[in-house]
């Protein structure tokens, strides 16, 4: 129910977005061409659909590329927005100035039309245009400084053209308006561009974080524990082989005692990991005391998680469902959960999944998602440290700022009554591979136990 419920609000908010978009640049781009604009109106609300319908296609194209387009759009929805808002805020103030304006000569020494002084402006500034091939984006509106010209020799003052009232709300008023309009609709896509290469160099170098803890329960033999902790692999036509290496290269050079991986392992195909033969990576994963895995939402999308959960315990990352095992000759346990998205009647109670085990040893759990309850239970059942991904640091802003009011913890560290919180932000993503305003990371965690 929660899933249909965001897929309708992303549905409802990118058409919206998308027809509010088509409707300010085509008032600027197509003013006259009634046509053009409802055309354009059509291929920006069909965005949308492109996303969900490249989700429900097949491998290959035009599946991969309409998942792409969507993908793209709905990440970049929350700057068009911001772009819309903004530029009603101009055209609501451009409105006000020249409600204000109206009735009184216009001084103007930027526009300097032809008047004697300056006789070639308007040849000078298509001139200009033509070089630079924007003269069909941005010719038409100048045509309209020229009705300011008849005015010029009205005034005897020739540094400085005054324009009245009637001829400049009739013409120059107008090809300026059009003008500011398509500058404005230029930049936006191109500001738009920029966030996301950056993002997407951002997404491509994953960042190092750390995280130390004390535990008040002794662990017999050891002083310290280091576990390297990644989630959010989302492995599928985004992330292939390729990342996949260079993961696994990054988790081994840490030389931590133990791996743990907190869920999304594919993105939503799991056939692609025999596909791409990914279980050869995985099998490099080493750590003296395991490798170790729960299973994330988009694991489970197909089948149940069935054959990812298989694909990666035959490839020496055993996947924990509901499971408690012990670690360092019993000194530890490690306990890994179910996801929520398996349904409430598979996920067990986490006071079940401990029945027997020994609560005077450090116990450790691995979830994929930080829900608040999910957090209270475990504080509730003696849990000293508790990891998990799921929400990609926010992955874009504001989504950043969002999920920060939504999740106690939504990355980082964090505790709940006397058990510690660990919430990293992972390594992949969902959709377009760019990261804005949070980052990929693998998270170095140093467990201190007390001495006897």
């Amino acid at each position: 129910m929660n899933f249909l419920l965001l897929a309708l609000f992303l549905f409802t908010s990118s058409v919206v977005a998308g027809g509010w978009l088509a409707w300010r640049t085509g008032e600027a781009f197509f003013p006259r061409w009634r046509a053009a604009r409802w055309l354009w109106f059509v291929t920006l609300s069909l965005l949308s659909i492109s996303f969900f319908v490249g989700f429900t296609a097949g491998d290959g194209n035009p599946g991969k590329s309409l998942r792409a387009i969507g993908s793209a759009w709905v990440i970049t929805l929350p700057y068009w927005l911001i772009a819309l808002i903004l530029n009603e805020g101009i055209e609501f103030a451009a409105r006000g100035w020249r409600k204000r304006h109206a009735g009184t000569p216009v001084k103007s020494p930027a526009l300097k039309l032809q008047s004697a002084s300056n006789p070639k402006s308007h040849q000078k500034w298509r001139r200009f245009l033509k070089s630079r091939h924007l003269v069909t984006l941005f010719s038409r509106p100048c045509r309209n400084f020229k009705a300011g010209a008849a005015a010029d020799d009205r005034f005897e003052n020739k540094d400085e053209v005054q324009v009245p009232p009637d001829v400049a709300t009739s013409g120059g008023q107008a090809g300026r308006t059009i003008l500011r309009r398509r500058l404005y609709w230029c930049g936006v896509p191109l500001a738009v561009a920029i966030i996301l290469f950056l993002g997407n160099r951002n997404f491509h170098h994953p960042v190092l974080s750390t995280a130390e803890f004390d535990i008040k329960k002794t662990c017999a033999g050891r002083e310290h524990l280091q576990i390297a902790l990644a989630s959010d692999l989302h492995l599928g036509e985004v992330i292939g082989r390729a990342e996949l290496k260079k993961y696994v290269d990054a988790l081994n050079a840490l030389n931590a005692d133990l791996i743990l991986l907190a869920g999304d392992l594919v993105d939503n195909r799991p056939e692609i990991l025999s596909k791409e033969d990914m279980g050869e990576e995985l099998r490099r994963l080493k750590a003296p005391l395991g490798v170790f895995a729960v299973l994330g939402n988009h694991d489970v999308f197909s089948d149940g998680g069935t054959e990812c959960a298989a694909y990666f315990t035959q490839n020496g990352v055993r996947v924990l469902r509901d499971e408690v095992v012990t670690l360092d000759n019993g000194a530890i346990l490690l306990a890994g959960r179910r996801d929520k998205a398996e349904g409430k009647e598979l996920r067990k109670p986490l006071k079940d999944v401990l029945r027997g085990a020994d609560s005077q040893k450090p116990l450790l759990v691995l979830d994929h998602q930080p829900q608040n309850s999910h957090l209270r239970e475990g504080a509730q059942n003696g849990a000293d440290l508790y990891l998990c991904g799921h929400t990609h640091g926010g992955q874009v802003w504001p989504v950043t700022w969002l999920l920060s009011r939504l999740y106690k913890v939504f990355h980082g560290s964090g505790r709940e009554g006397a058990m510690n919180i660990h919430v990293t932000s992972g390594l992949g993503l969902w959709g377009f591979p760019a990261r804005i305003g949070s980052n990929s990371e693998i998270v170095i965690i140093t467990l201190r136990f007390p001495q006897k």
